[in-house]
C-alpha cells in the first residue's frame, strides 16, 4: 500500500546510509542496493543510472546538480529559508484586561502579523483544530481551547515518541463568546512560536518519499522462492513502480505560476496551476521491515521541484523556470497511483509467472490460497503496531496506526557480513522451521517463468471486452453521468 512522507534536506542521509558498502554486506542483509535515478526531468538534467551521494544531497537541498544554483528562491511554500532574511514585526498590542473577546487576535490581525492572507490563517486554524482534537483524544481532560496547554502537551507527546510532529503549518485557537466576527483568537505566545516554526530553515520541505510495496504474500514468495522467482518478482515490482511513477508525473507534476488577470482586478497577477516538465526521482529498493521480515518495497524520493516552460511554441522567446510542486495534486492522485502499481504488479506476476491472486479488495490482493499463518507470522512489524495500539488504548484509524508506528519504531535489524547465511536463506530457514513451509511449497504457487515481453501482447478482442465492461451503466458512470481526466 502506498505511503507518502514529507522530507527535509537532511533526510538524504537516511537513504544513503542504508546502502551496503560491499556486495558481501548486501548478501547477508547488512545494507541495501544503491538508488537509481528515474523521472523525466531527471533524465533531461542528465541524471541516469546509480544515484551519486553528492548529487542526491544537492537535489534534495534544492540545488541544481550542475550549476550549483538554487532551483528557485526562498519565497513560496517550500520556505527554503537559507536565503531568507529575518523579518521584523511589531509586537502585538496587549488586549484590554478582562475582555474575553480580545484575549488574542482575530484572523485578520494574525494575517497582518504573519504577512499572509486571511484565507491562509483560517486554513492553518482548521489544521490546528485537527491537531487539538487528536491531543484531546490522547489526553482526557485537556483543555482543547487553551493554546499554551495544547502546545505543551504536544511537545511532551513528541518527545515521548507517541505522536509525530505535524508536518504542515497550524495554529491553535480559542473561541470567543462576545464578538461574533472574532470567532477565533490565538494567544501571542503561540503566534510567536508559529512564526519561529515557519521561519525555521530545518522545516523546509525538500521532497516526498512515495513508498510502493506489494502484499505480504508476494514478499514472502520473493524471499524464499529461489533465485529465479526472486529475480522475476523483483523485476515485476520495479516495472510496476515505474508505471505508477509515470502516471504520477502525467497527473501530478504540477506547480503554481503567476498569470495576468483582467484589468478589473486590484492585483495585476494571480497564482494559477500549471503543468510541470516532470519529476526528479531517486528510487531506493529495500528488502526488509524494521522487524527483519521480508518486505519488498521501493522508496521513491521525489524532489520538491519541477520545471515550467512558457511560450513553448516560440523557442526564441521561451522561458524556463523551476518552482516547487503543487503538493495537493500529489496527494490527490496517490490512491490512483497505488491502484495502478498493484494492478500492474498482479498482471505481470500472473502473465509471466503464473501466480494467481485472490479477489481484489480496495485495490489489494494476496496470492490465492497462500497460507495465512505464514503471512501473519512474517508480519512482525504489523503485530508490533497492533500491540502498541492496544497498549495505548487508541483506535485502529490510519492516524492512530501512524502514531503507534512511530512509538514502536526501532532501528532495522541487520545481519553481519562473514560466515552468516544469506538473507534469503535465513528467511527460508525460518518459514521451514516455524510452519514447515519450504521454497518447494512456495514454488507450487507459480507456473513456468515466461518471457518478460509477453505481457505486452493484448489481443484486440480483449481490448474490446475491457471497453465494453467499462462503458456499462454500472461501471464508470455508475455514480455520475459523465467522467473525465482531472485537470492537469
Amino acid at each position: 500500500m502506498l505511503n507518502i512522507g514529507k522530507l527535509r534536506a537532511e533526510s538524504a542521509e537516511y537513504y544513503l546510509s542504508a546502502v551496503a558498502p560491499t556486495a558481501a554486506y548486501y548478501t547477508t542483509g547488512e545494507g541495501e542496493a544503491a538508488g537509481r535515478w528515474t523521472g523525466s526531468l531527471a533524465a533531461e538534467l542528465g541524471l541516469h543510472g546509480e544515484v551519486d551521494p553528492g548529487t542526491f544531497r544537492k537535489v534534495l537541498a534544492g540545488i541544481h546538480p550542475h550549476t550549483g544554483e538554487w532551483f528557485y528562491s526562498a519565497q513560496g511554500s517550500n520556505a527554503r529559508a537559507r536565503t531568507r532574511q529575518p523579518t521584523t514585526r511589531t509586537a502585538p498590542t496587549p488586549a484590554p484586561a478582562g475582555s474575553a473577546a480580545l484575549q488574542g487576535f482575530d484572523a485578520a490581525r494574525v494575517a497582518v502579523q504573519l504577512q499572509v492572507s486571511v484565507r491562509a490563517v483560517r486554513y492553518w486554524l482548521q489544521a490546528g483544530e485537527t491537531v487539538a482534537a487528536r491531543l484531546v483524544e490522547l489526553t482526557p481532560g485537556l483543555d482543547g481551547k487553551d493554546p499554551d496547554a495544547l502546545t505543551a502537551r504536544l511537545e511532551q507527546l513528541i518527545t515521548a515518541g507517541a505522536v509525530a510532529r505535524p508536518q504542515g503549518p497550524y495554529l491553535f485557537s480559542a473561541a470567543t463568546v462576545d464578538t461574533p466576527r472574532a470567532v477565533r483568537v490565538t494567544s501571542p505566545s503561540e503566534l510567536d512560536r508559529f512564526q519561529a516554526r515557519r521561519n525555521d530553515p530545518a522545516a523546509a520541505r525538500a521532497g516526498f518519499d512515495v513508498v510502493f510495496r506489494p502484499p505480504k504474500s508476494y514478499s514472502v514468495m520473493w524471499a524464499i522462492g529461489g533465485p529465479e522467482l526472486t529475480g522475476a518478482i523483483a523485476d515485476a515490482h520495479r516495472q510496476a513502480v515505474d508505471d505508477a511513477l509515470r502516471y504520477l508525473e502525467d497527473a501530478a507534476a504540477l506547480t503554481r505560476v503567476s498569470a495576468p488577470t483582467s484589468s478589473r482586478r486590484a492585483t495585476p497577477k494571480r497564482r494559477v496551476r500549471a503543468a510541470g516538465d516532470g519529476f526528479i526521482v531517486a528510487a531506493f529498493d529495500h528488502r526488509d521491515s524494521r522487524a527483519g521480515d521480508p518486505l519488498l518495497h521501493t522508496h521513491c524520493v521525489i524532489a520538491n521541484v519541477t520545471r515550467t516552460t512558457q511560450n513553448r511554441r516560440n523557442r526564441r522567446n521561451a522561458t524556463v523556470a523551476y518552482s516547487a510542486l503543487d503538493t495537493a495534486a500529489l496527494y490527490r492522485h496517490a490512491r490512483a497511483a497505488d491502484v495502478i502499481y498493484n494492478a500492474t504488479f498482479r498482471h505481470l506476476c500472473r502473465s509471466q509467472l503464473g501466480i494467481e491472486h485472490a479477489p481484489v479488495r480496495n485495490g489489494w490482493a494476496d496470492i490465492a490460497g497462500f497460507p495465512r499463518a505464514v503471512i501473519e507470522g512474517m508480519s512482525k512489524r504489523s503485530a508490533e503496531i497492533s500491540q502498541e495500539l492496544e497498549r495505548a488504548g487508541m483506535g485502529d484509524s490510519h492516524q492512530a496506526r501512524e502514531a503507534a508506528a512511530l512509538a514502536s519504531r526501532q532501528p532495522k535489524t541487520r545481519g553481519q557480513p562473514g560466515g552468516d547465511a544469506g538473507l534469503h536463506q535465513r528467511w527460508a530457514e525460518e518459514t521451514a522451521s516455524r510452519w514447515a513451509f519450504t521454497p518447494h511449497h512456495a514454488q507450487r504457487y507459480a507456473g513456468t517463468v515466461r518471457a518478460a515481453h509477453q505481457h505486452h501482447d493484448l489481443e484486440p478482442l480483449r481490448l474490446a471486452q475491457v471497453f465494453d465492461q467499462l462503458s456499462r451503466p454500472d461501471a464508470l458512470t455508475a455514480k455520475a453521468a459523465t467522467f473525465g481526466k482531472p485537470w492537469k
